[in-house]
């Protein structure tokens, strides 16, 4: 699911992924301001971010940068 618009925590957890009931999984696409939430993988939610418009380059690139801070 792609969100465009402001969305309340309490809706995404009761109505988010089943798979991970106490997180929130999430690919974000800053230049255009869009998150994409609700998928078992982060590449899922790359993917529909890329089918929605999203360059796949900056998405590689934060990619990128998350490895640097999570270990």
């Amino acid at each position: 699911m792609v969100l465009r618009d402001i969305a309340f925590i309490d809706d995404l957890m009761r109505n988010g992924n089943k798979e991970f009931p106490d997180r929130i999984k999430f690919c974000i696409d800053l230049k255009r301001e869009v998150v994409a939430i609700d998928e078992s993988m982060h590449v899922d939610m790359e993917y529909e971010l890329i089918d929605d418009g999203s360059n796949p380059d900056i998405i590689a690139k934060l990619f990128d940068i998350l490895k640097k801070w999570v270990r």
